[in-house]
């Protein structure tokens, strides 16, 4: 769900104008960016499923810290902390709340691979609807949650035209993001 993330991303910022689109987008990546720095060293894992061929979407994770259900709201409230002296106390709460969103949205396409606790080794159930396995609805799902996200910002009250041209840069972006992914 890598353009989906764009759109929430794009979406929140008819609830957030003040703070900058490259915020909004770093916090809609944030736990897949936690997952880059775990896996480089060595605290968590990607590996293909057997019989799959190991492309996007058919892998299995070892996300026990980054993509955590409670480290993921530990990681937005250090966000509201640390955002809140630049973009302010609703700047802050909406890029935690963008941050919250990329859990929900891997709920849907993950399989049973996301841990409730972080660091959690089989203590709790794993959640996952695993509907990377239906790749046409994912597609059609992430390409309305960009276009939508894309449109939420573009219409947004006293919008100029340089804030239309982002918002149709931004849905374009992910768009090209979700061909490729696809393509890949």
């Amino acid at each position: 769900m890598l353009a989906g993330h764009i759109g929430v991303a794009a979406g929140a910022k008819r609830w957030a104008p003040q703070v900058p689109i490259w915020a909004l987008l770093i916090a809609s990546f944030l736990l897949d960016i936690l997952f880059l720095v775990f896996w480089a060293l060595g605290i968590e894992d990607i590996e293909a499923i057997p019989g799959l061929d190991g492309r996007y979407g058919t892998t299995q994770f070892q996300i026990d810290w980054s993509h955590s259900f409670f480290g993921t709201l530990l990681v937005c409230l250090i966000v509201l902390i640390l955002c809140t002296r630049w973009w302010g106390g609703k700047g802050a709460f909406v890029l935690s709340c963008v941050v919250f969103s990329h859990w929900f949205l891997d709920v849907i396409v993950h399989r049973l691979d996301l841990p409730i606790a972080p660091g959690d080794a089989g203590v709790t159930p794993r959640v996952g609807l695993g509907m990377w396995d239906f790749p046409i609805f994912v597609g059609i799902l992430e390409l309305l949650i960009v276009l939508g996200g894309a449109l939420i910002w573009y219409t947004m009250p006293d919008s100029t035209s340089a804030t239309r041209r982002a918002a149709i840069i931004t849905a374009v972006a992910g768009v090209a993001v979700l061909v490729a992914d696809i393509m890949i």
